[in-house]
């Protein structure tokens, strides 16, 4: 029997590189996520370091600017462009291990017939309680915690890739009045797990951006519309 000795050194060539892609794909995430990691670390210290220079009475309150827009749109004033708000006002509630809580709003709620809180209104209703909006680590691409010429307030420019065109991956709910743990500490806010999280779908998400664009669009028309003072 004849060995074909081109056959085998192919064979034994390809085995050999596909191992040595294999390793090197390995290599490659494993430093990806050690990058990852310290990276959140950076960004870890910087949000400690806005809490422990606020105020405990209050929570901080911060921009929230789209880093796709900045270069281009900010200018201290706020529109609505095809990828989301060119900034955002929220105060920063806390940091996480994988990323930052924002108080996007306040909604209300209501009372189920077991007595626990529900958003699905009911004939009794119930306290008013924080919207929390979370922001991960991989959507921050920068944070200026001293401010700009607009705004004396921490910047983060983040990266809207939430459903809508948002900067919050999804959002929890947490109790609107706070209490310190110890004597001069900052208020925590408990979370309310009952109401869940709030995800909206990516049909979801498209169809409320779509509805905010055309309010806006809709304002914008009636602001060009109004006679001009002589």
């Amino acid at each position: 029997m004849t060995v074909d000795w081109n056959l085998v050194v192919g064979v034994l060539g390809l085995a050999v590189s596909t191992a040595v892609t294999f390793i090197v794909f390995g290599l490659g995430r494993r430093l990806d996520f050690r990058q990852r990691l310290a990276r959140r670390d950076v960004l870890r210290r910087e949000v400690h370091e806005i809490l422990r220079d606020a105020p405990p009475q209050q929570l901080p309150e911060v921009l929230i600017v789209n880093a796709s827009r900045y270069e281009r749109d900010y200018d201290g004033d706020n529109r609505l462009t095809m990828r989301g708000w060119v900034q955002q006002r929220a105060e920063m509630l806390g940091v996480r291990h994988n990323g930052v809580e924002f108080v996007s709003g306040i909604v209300n709620t209501w009372q189920a017939d077991d007595g626990r809180l529900t958003l699905r209104p009911t004939s009794t209703q119930g306290p008013n309680v924080l919207e929390v909006g979370f922001v991960p680590f991989e959507y921050i691409e920068h944070i200026d915690p001293i401010g700009d010429e607009y705004r004396n307030t921490p910047i983060f420019f983040v990266q809207f890739k939430g459903h809508g065109r948002e900067p919050y991956a999804h959002h929890s709910y947490a109790e609107a009045d706070g209490a310190a743990l110890y004597s001069g500490g900052r208020e925590y806010h408990r979370p309310l797990d009952e109401l869940g999280l709030s995800r909206p779908s990516w049909f979801r998400g498209q169809w409320r951006f779509a509805r905010r664009w055309w309010r806006a669009r809709a304002m914008d028309r009636g602001v060009r519309k109004r006679p001009q003072p002589r």
